[in-house]
């Protein structure tokens, strides 16, 4: 890997949906978690799809868990990797966010490897010289690359977002799905630098946010049925909970989410009709 390329500062995971308004309701409801802002791109120029100009345009919601943003995207006006994902998956959990120290250098990575940057924007409300852009990764990884140089460009004083609070605000991490482990895995240690964590099963740690890596063995009917229909990739949120019956109860309660799997006193899988699963856990496995 590119020394000048640090693809370890995941900052965001991505989610995309056919409604904002709808996926900001379940999650409020299911899990009681609060937006702290949502809006519309304007019009405007330096978007591109591929190598083409595109005024693409999309309504974003964005929840925080303190160094971790959760956003949940709508596409809604021309080309976009978006709506490409929405066509296929019908939604989900589509990327992750790096924070990269050089713009230049992780797209010259990013090309070393085959990954075209499928779309790219300015990231304005961090300055006038700071991008964001999506890279054509989710081949050899099972998920989408966005990446961003606020690094290159770091605010003076960045603004600080209120956390989501209550029984499901600790976000510990994202699983993904792959039916080639020993491909999937070996890339990401060798191409992004990534460190299996001791002691555990292609669990890859960073300082905010752990990344399972799994492919489904025959005991996981519901990890395989999702592989079967969606492909592999991201599936599922895992939060930790301190009382997983009093959380269990809740999730039935609500009326929204459906229960999928459960282990005992230890870990309750809930579907929210999302695109996605939630995966409720008393330890960090």
């Amino acid at each position: 890997m590119n020394k000048k390329v640090d693809l370890k500062d995941i900052i965001q995971i991505g989610v995309i949906t056919d409604s904002t308004e709808e996926s900001n309701k379940v999650l409020e409801t299911v899990l009681g978690w609060k937006h702290w802002g949502i809006w519309e791109t304007t019009p405007g120029t330096g978007r591109y799809y591929y190598d083409a100009e595109e005024d693409f345009s999309c309504r974003m919601s964005f929840y925080s868990f303190g160094k971790i943003e959760l956003e949940v995207i709508e596409p809604l006006r021309g080309r976009s990797c978006w709506r490409n994902y929405l066509s296929k998956t019908g939604g989900g959990i589509h990327h992750f966010l790096f924070n990269v120290h050089s713009a230049s250098e992780a797209k010259k990575m990013f090309d070393s490897y085959g990954w075209t940057t499928e779309q790219q924007g300015m990231a304005r409300p961090y300055g006038e010289k700071v991008i964001w852009a999506y890279a054509d990764t989710e081949h050899d990884l099972d998920f989408t690359v966005e990446y961003t140089n606020r690094k290159e460009y770091p605010q003076v004083n960045p603004t600080v977002h209120p956390t989501v609070e209550g029984m499901f605000k600790t976000l510990i991490g994202v699983r993904i799905l792959t039916e080639d482990m020993e491909r999937v895995s070996k890339n990401y240690e060798e191409i992004l630098g990534w460190n299996v964590e001791q002691g555990t099963d292609h669990t890859y740690g960073f300082d905010s946010l752990k990344i399972y890596l799994t492919q489904p063995r025959e005991e996981n009917e519901f990890y395989r049925e999702y592989l079967a229909k969606k492909g592999a990739g991201p599936v599922s949120l895992v939060i930790k909970v301190e009382d997983i019956g009093k959380a269990k109860q809740h999730m039935l309660s609500c009326g929204i989410a459906k229960p999928v799997w459960e282990k005992g006193n230890n870990k309750a899988i809930y579907d929210l009709g999302l695109g996605y699963m939630v995966e409720l856990v008393v330890s960090e496995e």
